[in-house]
């Protein structure tokens, strides 16, 4: 009796697991349709189509040019658009340093760009070699096109082949002057002589900075000598500093 009784539960709980087995499966075939139903009115309904780009962050480049060259269309599917090749695209551009893509439902793209920071150009032949911050060269375009508030960078022995035209105290000497109040008073830097870099501000005034003096410092006292030359009246026309020694001032 005992024996009868034993095997009739484990039919009934073999014919029970077989049916949870079965409803399972029934379950999972639902969803999976569900969801490849759900994948293709996303990927169908005019409602995720790209209708709208957003891009921030950028100054050189304009909207035109950076929707350009992501590669986006409009009334493309967004669930579709490829983020990691639109970001590939953008950043093989010269002057983004970098790019962060987000897609926003239910049919727009936002663009958040990072420029390179041009410190500068250097002019050879008719043409402008932009120098970014880190003394590369980014850009090459003709002198009419430079910007008017870019600086000029004159340097002895310019080879326009060369990627990296600048050494690396010079690129210090520039990124430690983007730092300070004057960087968007600078008209020019002139390293014509290595020790002596010399910068000519908007007001034509020229700097003759030392190379082995604290920038900061000679930055403190130049503040100084303008302001008791403006309290006395007087025109100042160059400042030289020098190693050891006391700064020479030159009035008009």
């Amino acid at each position: 009796m005992n024996k009868q009784t034993t095997s009739k539960k484990t039919i009934k709980n073999t014919n029970t697991k077989k049916k949870r087995d079965i409803i399972n499966i029934i379950l999972l075939i639902m969803l999976f349709v569900i969801l490849c139903t759900g994948v293709y009115f996303a990927c169908t309904l005019q409602k995720f189509r790209v209708l709208s780009i957003q891009v921030k962050g950028n100054e050189r480049l304009d909207f035109k040019t950076i929707a350009q060259i992501s590669g986006i269309k409009y009334e493309e599917n967004l669930f579709l658009l490829s983020k990691r090749e639109v970001v590939e695209r953008l950043k093989n551009n010269p002057y983004i340093e970098d790019v962060t893509v987000v897609k926003k439902v239910p049919n727009s793209v936002f663009i958040q760009v990072k420029e390179k920071k041009v410190i500068g150009y250097i002019s050879s032949e008719g043409n402008s070699y932009l120098i970014d911050s880190n003394g590369k060269i980014i850009d090459v375009v003709p002198v009419d096109k430079t910007r008017r508030t870019d600086s000029k960078i004159e340097k002895k022995g310019f080879d326009k082949e060369n990627t990296s035209p600048l050494t690396e105290e010079q690129i210090q000497f520039i990124n430690a002057l983007a730092e300070t109040s004057y960087y968007k008073k600078i008209r020019e830097y002139n390293f014509e002589e290595d020790k002596t870099p010399l910068v000519v501000l908007e007001s034509g005034i020229k700097i003759a900075f030392d190379m082995e003096q604290e920038l900061n410092y000679q930055i403190q006292f130049l503040e100084e000598i303008l302001k008791k030359a403006k309290g006395e009246g007087k025109r100042i026309k160059k400042v030289i500093f020098q190693k050891d020694k006391d700064s020479i001032v030159e009035t008009e």
